[in-house]
């Protein structure tokens, strides 16, 4: 039996049928070749194929679109006979994804080998019999292969069969075939429950009870249609002629516009190696004949040269790029091409991580652009190779339980609230996961009747795709228009045309893959680069290796702002492990990953004590001897095979992957050989195999050395440019996190520590972004809360333009038409207009008189001011008001800016001083925050101000208060005005 019209999850939030699920169903009631038609999308067809065959069904791929052809809308399932009819499937759904219908001219083009059923010419019919005719006429002349679908199900009333049967009868006479086209949304009729939860959470409401499209018993459909002649058998034809397969045996790759790609890619490496000084270097030059020889052997010349094309674009166009990220670090004919700038060789990197002819896949460059111009690569390649052949790739994000349960608690009208909080924050965690993970979330569903139907409906739910968007990074690039590959799709997030098929798929599919990645802190050091030329005139290329004073500051722990070392975790390590070179700080970033971390206590051990290192056995010191005799790299699992039983790279790689996936099949015969290799080197059989077993322990944890290395990189280039020209640096890293107020506080602070201070604005000093000067960094006018980048690059070019603002009047009078009053009352609030001498009260209430009720351009409300020597200024009048308390001030400021600038000498007279922030630490006495340092006595007179990190509070505290007990904490309670303070541990830094 077949079954011809399915729609499963892809048809998102319409078909509840999962493939596995609804195959073993089919398998299980007999059916022989089962549909996949979702709504447009051939979303998981390759998928969905493969499971089908795995377990002998006929896998019938098609998909339902719509057209307009004889004045009516006309609701079509499409199927591919071959793989042919796949690929005109491809055009098809692509016109469906992205126009919305086909456009029927299209069809005869390449109905060939396409099956085509016509779905509703009963609502047509129901309209106009003529209407219907013309209708079933036009399709015909399309399709050499053309029916027409009849529904049917046990429900349907004595009318709906007669009417079904006239469509029957009308369609014989037109001698257009009728096939059973009722349609299945569920595999079993008791899933209806998962489609009412997908109908609530994408309606807000449930409209439909029942949900009888499922996948029915043979015998109950049979009987439906008994009265039909034929249509049983057609149906039947149908399933038998439909054979499609997805070739995922060739790699389909581009070309580099050249004649011969092999001659000039050569003569590009060439050309490189010589620019770095190592052409009459052997070993660099048997390495890269090496190299080209498996990159020509495998065809993948063009590829290299599409990447060097694109990557050179990049660096011409003073776009930043990273040294390298991934395997390709490892290649020497990258370096030489300047894809990368990591020397493979002299960092102990292997080509065949990246490519290997024992194991051909597709190779796969990822390359670090400066995140704000990433776009503009991309371009570039679209318009080099032709849009038609530069796609973006669908990324299907799916049901998971911490969404989920928000949708799930509404549809139940009951607070989750409690629930979610218990929820572990790990993105994508099951269910089952997180009750296992959290005693709490598994106190709470066993007590809870609410949270265990929750749960059990989050269940059903989870894993199910939600939404489709554009991969973050992901570009395929195709030789022939992609659409000849790959159906195609348009989302509002993207520019872009996309592929249907995920990332996984394409790969598999041998479509090249390239990533474009964005990386924020490129263009932080790109940012910091023009910084330095503008304030010193220098030309700053890249860091000096093993600065001294850099590893210094990294060893004690001072990496706040710095690439991939800026967590505490990384802090607390830095200091353990104590790095002094680029060795180790490659080390250090590979060992704090959940794998090797367990390492990093042996790894120290061993760099304090080289002689309590022990290796496995006495070749692999060769491998480990760098690393302690910790295995930290898959590099170093590829040695290690190679040493102990002659293994290829080539082939260790393969045996590293098996053992990285525990692909149990693979590691069998992979342990035999590696025995035997073993003893031909003079290891005996049980030793071997302890050796494999302990090697394959290893390959679990194991981290990518070439992509560490690059890493590490990039993170002495950020600590070399915050340790050398720290106000330059810091102005670019607080400019890339603009609007994230935590981490601006956070970096106010990493500043203040470095011995100077992040600025309050100005709109006199300021730019639109932070800008270093000889005090400190001058905060952003962009990054004010309600200003914005177009507000603020408005008021810094009028500045410019005009010279600075000489008054509040002033500054309204030449832009305050532009800025509009939220955005003036946040630059007054937050200190931004203290320049004109007037208090932020007053200057709040000017900007909401003046530019809300729209008088700043007109004279008629103010006074003119004329002189001889200035050009006329209009006084606006003005709501004298008193100044807003200190702590009003300091709240105002923390909303606006995220941080509190308040300086006590400036608003408050008098000769006394204040020791700004003090260190705090816990008592052992019931863990109560205490104040353990005493003034020195030459500050005794200081007035200490303490901040409360929980309020955003701040009160001053006398000299008398400092006591070693908890009448501290009561104190600094009683002067907050609660009982819960916490306080942040900050140096003392007295003023």
């Amino acid at each position: 039996m077949t079954v011809l019209r399915v729609y499963t999850e892809y048809s998102l939030f319409e078909g509840e049928c999962r493939a596995n699920e609804l195959i073993d169903r089919a398998v299980e009631l007999s059916y022989t070749a089962v549909a996949k038609t979702d709504k447009g999308t051939l979303a998981s067809s390759p998928e969905f194929c493969e499971e089908a065959r795995r377990k002998n069904i006929n896998p019938i791929i098609g998909c339902e679109v719509s057209t307009f052809k004889a004045g009516e809308k006309l609701d079509l399932l499409l199927l591919a006979k071959n793989n042919d009819g796949l690929s005109a499937l491809n055009v098809f759904s692509s016109f469906a994804m992205t126009e919305g219908t086909v456009p029927p001219h299209i069809f005869p083009k390449y109905a060939q080998n396409i099956i085509a059923v016509l779905l509703n010419l009963e609502e047509i019919f129901r309209k106009s019999k003529d209407g219907a005719e013309k209708s079933l006429l036009a399709m015909k002349e399309c399709f050499s292969e053309f029916y027409v679908g009849i529904e049917r199900i046990p429900e349907d009333s004595a009318e709906q069969i007669e009417s079904t049967k006239a469509i029957y009868e009308f369609c014989k006479k037109s001698f257009v075939k009728c096939v059973i086209s009722t349609p299945v949304y569920m595999t079993r009729k008791e899933s209806g429950e998962i489609l009412s939860f997908l109908e609530y959470i994408k309606h807000g409401e449930i409209t439909k009870e029942e949900h009888p499209y499922y996948l029915r018993e043979i015998p109950e459909l049979k009987s439906l249609f008994s009265d039909l002649p034929f249509i049983w058998e057609n149906t039947e034809a149908i399933g038998k002629k439909c054979n499609v397969s997805f070739d995922t045996s060739k790699l389909h790759l581009p070309s580099f516009p050249t004649s011969d790609a092999v001659a000039l890619l050569r003569e590009k490496a060439a050309e490189g190696l010589k620019k770095l000084c190592l052409d009459n270097n052997e070993k660099y030059i048997n390495r890269l004949e090496a190299e080209l020889s498996t990159i020509e052997k495998m065809g993948f010349s063009d590829y290299f040269l599409i990447t060097e094309d694109f990557v050179s674009y990049a660096k011409e166009n003073g776009i930043p790029v990273g040294p390298g990220r991934g395997s390709g670090v490892g290649s020497l004919t990258a370096y030489a091409l300047g894809i990368t700038t990591v020397d493979p060789v002299e960092n102990g990197l292997i080509f065949q991580r990246f490519l290997n002819e024992e194991r051909v896949t597709m190779p796969d460059f990822d390359i670090d652009f400066g995140d704000e111009r990433r776009e503009e690569v991309i371009n570039y390649v679209r318009e080099k190779y032709g849009k038609k052949h530069v796609c973006g790739i669908a990324n299907y994000s799916r049901f998971a339980f911490r969404q989920v349960i928000r949708d799930v608690a509404s549809y139940l009208k009951w607070d989750a609230s409690e629930l979610i909080k218990n929820i572990p924050d790990k993105t994508g965690i099951t269910v089952d996961e997180a009750i296992s993970q959290s005693k709490e979330l598994e106190k709470a569903v066993s007590f809870s009747k609410n949270a265990r139907e929750a749960v059990r409906i989050c269940k059903l739910l989870e894993g199910r795709p939600r939404t489709v968007s554009s991969h973050p990074s992901g570009i395929i690039l195709t030789k022939e228009p992609a659409v000849s590959y790959v159906p195609l799709m348009s989302v509002q997030s993207s520019n872009m045309t996309l592929t249907q098929y995920s990332m996984d798929t394409c790969a598999k599919l041998g479509l090249l893959k390239i990533d474009f990645l964005g990386i924020k802190y490129l263009t932080v050091i790109d940012k910091a680069k023009k910084l330095i030329k503008e304030r010193y005139g220098e030309v700053y290329t890249d860091a000096p290796p093993e600065d001294d004073r850099v590893y210094k500051m990294l060893c004690d722990g001072d990496s706040s702002g710095i690439f991939q070392l800026e967590s505490q975790g990384m802090k607390e390590l830095l200091k353990k492990l104590q790095p002094s070179n680029m060795d180790g700080l490659t080390d250090l970033i590979s060992l704090y990953r959940p794998g090797p971390k367990i390492y990093i206590d042996s790894y120290i051990k061993g760099k304090k004590d080289p002689s309590s290192v022990s290796y496995p056995f006495e070749e692999a010191k060769a491998s480990l001897e760098s690393t302690y005799g910790c295995p930290i790299y898959q590099e170093q699992i590829m040695s290690l095979c190679r040493d102990a039983a002659g293994f290829t790279l080539g082939h260790a790689d393969i045996v590293r992957r098996a053992m990285a996936k525990k692909d149990s099949l693979k590691m069998k015969s992979e342990n035999e050989a590696f025995v035997k290799g073993c003893e031909s080197n003079g290891i005996d059989k049980e030793k071997a195999s302890a050796l494999f077993e302990q090697i394959s322990s290893f390959a679990k944890y194991a981290f990518n050395k070439s992509h560490a290395v690059a890493y590490a990189k990039l993170a002495y280039e950020t600590a070399y440019l915050k340790r050398i020209y720290p106000r330059e640096y810091f102005s670019a890293r607080l400019d890339s996190v603009a609007g994230q107020f935590s981490k601006i506080y956070e970096y106010s602070l990493s500043v203040r520590k470095l011995g100077f201070e992040l600025l309050p604005p100005s709109v006199n000093r300021s730019d639109s972004c932070f800008s270093p000067c000889e005090e400190g960094i001058i905060y952003g006018l962009a990054s004010i809360k309600g200003v914005g980048i177009a507000v603020a690059d408005k008021i810094v070019k009028e500045r410019k333009k005009g010279g600075e603002y000489t008054s509040a009047d002033d500054f309204i009078s030449r832009v305050g038409s532009t800025i509009g009053s939220t955005a003036a009352v946040a630059l007054a609030k937050s200190g931004a207009l203290d320049c004109f001498g007037e208090n932020r009260a007053t200057l709040t209430n000017l900007c909401e008189d003046t530019i809300s009720a729209g008088t700043f351009s007109s004279a008629s409300d103010a006074q003119m001011t004329l002189s001889f020597d200035s050009p006329a200024l209009l006084n606006y009048p003005r709501r004298k008001t008193e100044e807003y308390a200190e702590t009003d001030l300091r709240i105002f400021e923390k909303e606006y800016t995220g941080v509190d600038f308040y300086h006590p000498l400036k608003l408050q007279k008098g000769e006394k001083k204040y020791a700004l922030y003090i260190k705090l630490t816990e008592s052992n006495r019931n863990n109560l925050p205490l104040v353990m340092e005493k003034l020195s006595s030459d500050s005794k007179d200081c007035v200490v101000r303490i901040y409360d990190e929980a309020s955003g509070k701040t009160a001053e505290l006398k000299d008398a208060f400092f006591k070693n007990s908890e009448s501290n904490l009561s104190a600094i309670n009683k002067l907050m005005g609660s009982d819960n303070v916490k306080l942040k541990a900050l140096e003392r830094n007295n003023k």
